[in-house]
């Protein structure tokens, strides 16, 4: 077989790997994504159900972010160590379980404990991805396989939100458990078989890649030592603590932070906010029906709507349940 010299060969080449990899790296970030923001869609029944306050939901949601600190750079480091499909299934594997074990959470303690392993499970997957995508691309490929791999993370929210609150409202058909509890379930069993196929489906790197001929194996393999090389030549030796010193590093740390705190202050109390917009709504009198909006103009002021509320007190009783009087609090018709 001849080699590759093509520029269209070539790029036939990067976008099979990028067809190989990418669809099971994607599953498992959206798999991440939805398994540690799915706390602000279930926050109702779940605090309902535990007794937690609005205070101890938004501790929980910032517990899982201690483990995620401590682990991350460890994680990394065992990622090289025992390979990524190893390492990267291992992790889908760990934080799954712990998913689906929340399902069974019976107090805010337990819950606290399993998002701060949560956290530890997460760590390794975001810069561990990042990290694999160096094993297969070259600089001027990684450039566009960065950004559309990050794209995922908009996938995330328009298959985690559909996803979760429908597991919300027709779960408990599945699993027999109440709503939340079957998102957590279910979330997780998806999590863990995400987890198999990527320690199974998933190649460590391009010379054990069965799906590439030879001639692109040793074509994609000199392109990354010949990188490597030149790193090796021009790089100048630094160390952890090098980076901590570093301007550029705390500029880059601080914009990064600035755009996952809005990301994730939507992401975990979005959901809450509608929830509470709309429980106002009820109660504001531009939100009733046309005709139980405001007084017929040849009425008093203290005359009724059709539904049935009358001047009278004891009128209020006898209106139909579909009456605004009967689940809200009275307000004022003319209040502006």
């Amino acid at each position: 077989m001849t080699e590759v010299t093509s520029g269209t060969d070539r790029e036939t080449v990067w976008r099979k790997v990028a067809l190989r990899t990418f669809p099971l790296l994607g599953a498992a970030y959206v798999l991440g994504y939805i398994d540690r923001v799915n706390i602000g869609f279930v926050a109702a029944p779940l605090s309902r159900d535990l007794g937690m306050t609005n205070v101890e939901i938004g501790l929980t949601s910032t517990l899982f972010f201690i483990g995620y600190i401590l682990a991350t750079v460890p994680s990394n480091l065992l990622l090289r160590r025992f390979g990524a499909p190893r390492w990267i299934g291992f992790t889908l594997l760990a934080w799954g379980t712990i998913t689906a074990v929340t399902a069974f959470a019976d107090s805010a303690q337990t819950l606290y404990v399993l998002r701060v392993l949560l956290g530890f499970a997460e760590a390794g997957l975001a810069p561990g991805v990042l990290l694999y995508i160096t094993y297969w691309f070259p600089a001027r490929q990684r450039a566009w396989a960065y950004p559309v791999f990050i794209s995922v993370i908009a996938v995330s929210g328009i298959i985690g939100a559909p996803l979760t609150a429908g597991l919300l409202e027709w779960g408990r058909h599945l699993t027999g458990l109440t709503g939340w509890r079957s998102v957590f379930l279910i979330e997780g069993l998806l999590t863990i078989l995400v987890g198999v196929l990527v320690m199974t489906r998933l190649a460590k790197g391009p010379e054990t890649a069965k799906w590439l001929s030879v001639p692109e194996r040793e074509r994609i393999q000199r392109r990354l030592d010949a990188e490597t090389a030149l790193k090796h030549e021009n790089a100048v030796p630094a160390g952890i603590m090098d980076a901590f010193r570093s301007g550029r590093v705390w500029a880059f740390a601080f914009a990064f932070f600035a755009l996952t705190f809005g990301i994730y202050s939507f992401s975990y109390f979005l959901p809450q906010m509608l929830q509470l917009l709309a429980d106002e709504g009820e109660h504001h009198p531009r939100t009733r029906p046309a005709s139980c909006s405001r007084p017929s103009h040849r009425r008093s002021r203290s005359s009724s709507c059709w539904c049935g509320r009358g001047s009278s007190p004891s009128a209020a009783p006898s209106s139909p349940p579909w009456c605004p009087s009967r689940r809200a609090r009275p307000v004022s018709y003319w209040r502006r």
